[in-house]
């Protein structure tokens, strides 16, 4: 005669499961309820985060927090939509991306267009200038 039972998944219990795995079941458990060794996204300090990158958490806080030139470009111009201002100095074409594509013509307040480089460089245009790329293909712009 033979007995068969069929188990269910309350009939077994996790405590004895035995010969599964490397680890007992109190190693298991142990390891499981260990606060010191898991750690959740909200509870990382992140000072304490090292090895990762070329620059010191310090280094990186100082920079975020930092204003200047020297730390965020504030003498270039820059797509912010922020008023800038200063002396800048354009070489070839400028444009929007890795590789600018459209010629950037600038203004004198009057809208009469820079001729000449003696033009460019001997007037002062960045007030109350209008500046507009042309896009090379169908010859309209897009003043800005």
């Amino acid at each position: 005669m033979e007995l068969r039972k069929t188990l269910t998944e309350s009939d077994i219990s996790h405590l004895s499961i035995n010969d599964v795995g490397t680890y007992i079941h109190a190693q298991i458990d142990d390891h499981i309820d260990n606060g010191l060794i898991h750690f959740t996204k909200g509870s990382i300090d992140h000072t304490g985060i090292f090895n990762i990158g070329t620059n010191a958490h310090t280094q990186i806080d100082a920079h975020i927090a930092g204003t200047g030139a020297a730390v965020h470009g504030d003498t270039h111009l820059q797509n912010t939509g922020d008023t800038s201002t200063g002396d800048y100095t354009f070489d070839g074409k400028v444009g929007i991306g890795i590789v600018p594509t459209e010629n950037f013509h600038v203004y004198k307040a009057n809208d009469i267009a820079f001729k000449t480089e003696v033009d460019k460089t001997t007037n002062t245009f960045f007030s109350g200038i209008r500046m507009e790329f042309v896009d090379s293909k169908d010859g309209g712009t897009t003043g800005f």
